[in-house]
C-alpha cells in the first residue's frame, strides 16, 4: 500500500468530519497463488465483512446458515482460538486465511448468496 496523497475534509461538499486519503495497493502474486481457494476466499472475506460490527458467530451462522449448524460454526472458531466476541475486523490476514480453510473444509463451498 502506497499513500498517494491526503486530502482535507474542504475538497467535499458536504464536507465530512474526517480527512480522507488516496491510495495506491500493488497485489503481491505470489501471496494470492498461495491461496488454496481463490473464489471461496474472496466470497468467505465478503461474507464476514458484510456486517463487520457484528461479532464473527453471527455472520458465520448467517453465511453458513445453509451448510453448518451452529455448534459446527463453534467448533471452527473455537479451533481457530476466536471466542463469541470476535469480529473480523479484528483479525489480520493471515487469520482471515486460516480461518476461510478450516470453514472450506468443514463446509466444502460456500452458500449463494
Amino acid at each position: 500500500m502506497e499513500l498517494v496523497r491526503l486530502l482535507p475534509p474542504t475538497v467535499f461538499w458536504p464536507r465530512p468530519k474526517v480527512h480522507s486519503a488516496i491510495i495506491k495497493l500493488t497485489l503481491e502474486p505470489d501471496r494470492r497463488a498461495a491461496i488454496p481457494d481463490l473464489v471461496f476466499f474472496h466470497q468467505f472475506v465478503r461474507s464476514i465483512f458484510f456486517h463487520r460490527r457484528k461479532f464473527l458467530r453471527s455472520v458465520a451462522i448467517s453465511a453458513f446458515k445453509d451448510k453448518l449448524s451452529k455448534a459446527e460454526v463453534d467448533a471452527v472458531l473455537q479451533a481457530q482460538g476466536l471466542g463469541t466476541e470476535a469480529r473480523s475486523e479484528q483479525l489480520s490476514v493471515e487469520q482471515m486465511l486460516e480461518l476461510s480453510e478450516r470453514f472450506r473444509a468443514v463446509a466444502g463451498s460456500m452458500p449463494e448468496p
